[in-house]
């Protein structure tokens, strides 16, 4: 049990861990969700025939969306049948596991650089006529891109709590050398 003063004292490992996955499983959801909205709004833009560079700008706002969307819906896939394998079976950490905590750190960077990427285009998108875009939609584009940095950030928090509580996915042994000792027919001797 763990005693982790935010009112979770008394909790297991295992719960911790997934307590964090479905926080984050949540906020990335709800981000995508606003992402893809916003992709539509953004896609609908109409510009003077000719006008290659905002077509360009347009494109990318959008596939970046798009790509961080898909990005996010194969981590949490993939997270979600590792850490039920894990902590079912209690196999120990191994090669699946540490490949799921690199990739939650992956996705914070690139979670964050793609919500950056969009920020950026925000002085593009203000400057454009009303009629394309009003205030209230630069205000929803920030707070999209907004969203998503706090979305980054939860990645780092899920890799970080994923490290610490790894023995949600290990079975409990009071001897680490046990295993060890059953594997090769090695006896424990007297003193030790």
């Amino acid at each position: 049990m763990v005693s982790c003063g935010l009112g979770c004292e008394g909790w297991s490992p295992r719960r911790i861990l997934w307590v964090t996955w479905s926080l984050n499983c949540l906020v990335q959801t709800i981000w995508s969700l606003l992402a893809v909205v916003q992709g539509q709004r953004i896609s609908k833009l109409s510009f003077e025939d000719g006008d290659a560079t905002s077509e360009n700008l347009v494109l990318g706002i959008v596939a970046t969306s798009a790509w961080a969307v898909t990005l996010i819906g194969l981590f949490l896939f993939f997270s979600l049948f590792v850490l039920l394998r894990k902590t079912i079976a209690k196999t120990g950490a191994g090669f699946s596991y540490g490949l799921i905590v690199a990739s939650a750190i992956h996705m914070f960077f690139a979670l964050g650089e793609a919500c950056v990427s969009l920020y950026s285009h925000q002085r593009w998108l203000s400057d454009l006529p009303s009629e394309n875009w009003t205030g209230k939609n630069g205000e929803m584009f920030g707070a999209v891109a907004g969203f998503g940095l706090f979305g980054a950030c939860c990645f780092l928090v899920l890799a970080v709590v994923m490290i610490v509580y790894m023995s949600a996915v290990m079975e409990e042994k009071k001897e680490p050398l046990s295993s060890f000792r059953d594997r090769f027919g090695l006896e424990r001797r007297g003193g030790e």
